[in-house]
């Protein structure tokens, strides 16, 4: 439950100081869960990383500009959107055109071996007669 001793003798400690001075089981019990919530939302803070705390400060530093300068991010939309957009519009074109000329190959791939094989009997029956 607890993840450290420290909390456990700081939680203990706690309890000497109010079992002494008449306020009773329930002023007790109130003061331990408090100072319990409050130790282990403490000891949920301590974990964090310097590579996450430097991620969450540069997230923090991102957004605080964009609602500092929204027309400078809008700005960046435009251009990058419209960028990607047209990058997006050219390949699907240059895909459309290498599909045609791949079905233009094995037609002509077709064609070719199919003049072979006329050219290839024509051979033989001149070569019978």
């Amino acid at each position: 439950m607890f993840s450290s001793l420290a909390t456990v003798v700081a939680m203990r400690g706690m309890t000497a100081n109010y079992s002494n001075s008449g306020l009773g089981y329930w002023a007790t019990a109130a003061a331990f869960y408090h100072k319990r919530k409050s130790l282990m939302e403490e000891e949920k803070k301590e974990p964090e990383s310097a590579v996450k705390s430097s991620i969450i400060d540069r997230f923090q530093q991102i957004k605080d500009h964009w609602e500092s300068y929204p027309y400078v991010w809008a700005s960046y939309m435009v251009v990058f959107g419209g960028l990607g957009i047209y990058s997006a519009y050219r390949w699907r074109a240059l895909r459309k055109v290498e599909n045609e000329l791949l079905k233009y190959q094995e037609k002509l791939k077709q064609t070719m071996t199919a003049e072979e094989l006329e050219q290839a009997m024509k051979e033989s029956q001149a070569g019978k007669s």
